[in-house]
């Protein structure tokens, strides 16, 4: 039996090298035919506890770094003979499927002329300039969907419509009014703060507190070197070394002793060694 060739390995040169001209943009993600799974820990807004499964044979996703839009390359091909493969590319704008838009099904000779195309297009010099995410996404659509996607211009209309949005909000807030208050009671603040520090510094009382500490300090000191005097008179530490090691010798004769007994109070009869065993 023949193994069929599927359109991934058919075209992996050319594919391999768009993924090496956009993989420092997007990562990539492939998927194979699945069917939906039940998962009972579906919640929140979801209609059901079953997944979509993939109903492509091979889905080649490309996220932007975890934000959206996105794009991906399905290929549809199992059971069909190879003049009915399909390849279908799609991008998704927002954050849910109703922004996906498709260039609907496209044949293998389609997507390889595409494909080359997007290829080219890469080693074009003003391309090269102007790389990123959102020039990527522009040329995938003009390629493979035919269609304009001006996701430039959105970024410059959403970016007028945000900047807009907050110096209205900025009014109806009135931000201006509570930053000016900001600076009035800021400035009230670090004077009076600065005057309190002061008066405190040279108050009595910090004064005193001062001449209390050092004399703490020094007491200190003197308590030290005293306790180091009278430990030498008293000679503690060298009494307390002697007394350690008379513990110890105690302690390992003890020991040695009773041993030595234990071994003769062996030798003895069981009933006697029994009896004498409690006393010694």
């Amino acid at each position: 039996m023949t193994t069929q060739m599927t359109p991934m390995k058919r075209f992996s040169s050319a594919i391999n090298t768009f993924r090496g001209n956009v993989n420092s943009y997007f990562k990539e993600v492939n998927l194979n035919k699945s069917a939906p799974k039940y998962d009972p820990t579906a919640w929140r807004d979801d209609k059901n506890s079953y997944s979509k499964g993939v109903e492509n044979d091979f889905i080649m996703i490309f996220n932007c770094k975890g934000i959206e839009p996105s794009f991906a390359i399905s290929f549809t091909y199992i059971g069909l003979p190879p003049e009915q493969h399909k390849v279908e590319v799609s991008i998704k704008k927002g954050k849910d499927n109703k922004s996906i838009v498709t260039s609907g099904e496209m044949s293998l000779e389609d997507f390889r002329i595409k494909l080359n195309e997007m290829n080219k297009l890469f080693n074009d010099k003003a391309f090269i300039k102007t790389k990123s995410e959102t020039s990527i996404l522009e040329k995938v659509s003009e390629v493979f969907l035919k269609e304009k996607y001006d996701l430039t211009g959105e970024i410059k209309k959403a970016t007028k419509d945000i900047k807009k949005l907050r110096e209205s909000k900025r009014v109806e807030y009135k931000i201006d009014e509570l930053e000016e208050n900001v600076i009035l009671t800021t400035k009230g603040f670090e004077s009076a703060d600065k005057k309190f520090k002061k008066a405190i510094t040279t108050s009595e009382e910090s004064l005193e507190v001062e001449r209390l500490e050092e004399l703490l300090k020094q007491a200190k000191e003197n308590l030290k070197n005293k306790t180091a005097t009278l430990k030498t008179k008293y000679k503690v530490e060298e009494l307390g070394k002697d007394m350690n090691k008379a513990k110890k010798d105690l302690h390992d004769k003890s020991n040695q002793m009773n041993n030595e007994i234990d071994v003769e109070i062996n030798k003895l009869p069981g009933i006697v060694s029994r009896r004498l065993k409690p006393w010694f």
